[in-house]
């Protein structure tokens, strides 16, 4: 075979792997979100012909009152390899006026890089207690299998907010990229956030890697004093991460001022109870165990562990 023969036959096996992938990643998003992420040919052509960062307004029922809006978002925070940014923003609490932006307390954003007609990413902002504000959000993504969760899957890093400040995750692109997001998130008060994923064929998410993490405000003051995060997949744990701001001089503009972390490998087969164990729904979907944000602290308590190190600052 000729070296030409090879190359192109190399370029058909990756292109064709490519578009598999492709595929398996549509199906996976439509298993969560159903036709929320099946974007209209038409609605996308419109929007890309259109004045960038114009807001295009759907009225499904014609009842006056609009049911979503897309646009190219223009913000300056997206990154230029996922720009031009196409969105799909879904009112689910009924609010979306003709005029208005579509809000963060129950509505869905759908990404689409590139704005090429494929979903990449998505936002769901819900409002659990009908106050009209930010309760939990999700973060959902592509992945394509790693060493926690190996099969390919959506991903997704759920976050609560459990001392109603308000304030969760920030985003470029709709996802959320630890170099430029991290120290714009609200790691901070009192919050709960879990890692986890689904794959085609699952019937519940897999909670794993970061599963919880959890942040402590004993004062009130909306800044944390104590970081708890398990590390493992289901009931088992593998790691601790204890971090404490033992001289209680965190403030607003310096939130993550620990003093004293204790990171530890656990021992072999340690799991934590049902009992101890919380469950949620993400879009219809059940999950699998996470430790509960009141009981996980008591559970590290009494645990002997293989191997712990000390960090003082």
């Amino acid at each position: 075979m000729s070296r030409s023969s090879v190359f192109i036959l190399t370029s058909l096996l990756i292109s064709s792997s490519a578009l598999a992938q492709e595929d398996l990643k549509q199906q996976i998003f439509e298993k969560v979100f159903g036709n929320a992420v099946i974007l209209s040919p038409e609605m996308v052509q419109q929007v890309n012909e259109g004045e960038a960062g114009k807001r295009h307004y759907v009225d499904k029922d014609g009842d006056g009152i609009p049911e979503e809006v897309w646009f190219i978002d223009t913000a300056l925070r997206h990154p230029e390899e996922m720009r031009p940014v196409l969105v799909r923003a879904i009112d689910e609490d009924g609010d979306l006026r003709e005029g208005l932006q579509p809000d963060l307390d129950s509505d869905l954003y759908v990404a689409d890089w590139k704005a090429d007609g494929t979903v990449d990413a998505v936002l769901d902002y819900t409002d659990v207690d009908g106050d009209n504000d930010l309760d939990e959000m999700g973060s959902y993504f592509w992945d394509k299998g790693g060493s926690w969760l190996e099969r390919p899957s959506v991903r997704v890093w759920w976050g609560r907010d459990e001392g109603d400040d308000n304030l969760l995750w920030y985003d470029v692109g709709y996802t959320y990229s630890q170099p430029l997001c991290q120290y714009r998130t609200h790691f901070g008060g009192a919050e709960t956030f879990v890692n986890f994923g689904i794959g085609l064929e699952d019937k519940v998410w897999t909670p794993f890697f970061e599963n919880p993490f959890l942040f402590y405000d004993h004062d009130f003051d909306n800044v944390t004093e104590e970081v708890l995060r398990l590390s493992g997949i289901d009931y088992r744990i593998d790691y601790l991460r204890h971090s404490f701001d033992a001289d209680h001089d965190g403030t607003w503009d310096n939130p993550r001022d620990f003093d004293c972390s204790l990171s530890a490998h656990a021992p072999e087969n340690l799991t934590f109870d049902e009992s101890e164990a919380e469950h949620i729904t993400l879009r219809g979907i059940p999950t699998g165990p996470f430790t509960r944000y009141r009981t996980a602290p008591e559970i590290v308590k009494g645990v002997v562990w293989k191997d712990m190190l000390l960090t003082w600052d």
